[in-house]
């Protein structure tokens, strides 16, 4: 799934917990099961930096980013 400039645009303008819940939200529409865990804020910030870079981002970036996540700190 690729997301598009406006909808990445939008997902970078949402606040830490509104960013979390529509990833998780992605993630489940597809199948997907994300750690428990919610992520740092500086963790959420990388991903807003992803999301507004210019190669675009979708829904297989967002699961490495979570999977990365779920290594660094050990979620289950």
């Amino acid at each position: 799934m690729k997301l598009n400039q406006e909808q990445l645009k939008r997902l970078s303008a949402l606040s830490d917990a509104e960013l979390e819940r529509e990833i998780r939200r992605m993630a489940a529409a597809k199948g997907l099961s994300l750690p428990q865990a919610s992520p740092a804020h500086e963790d959420l910030e990388k991903l807003r930096a992803l999301l507004t870079s210019e190669k675009g981002f979708g829904l297989m970036d967002a699961m490495r980013y979570y999977n990365a996540y779920k290594k660094k700190y050990g979620a289950k």
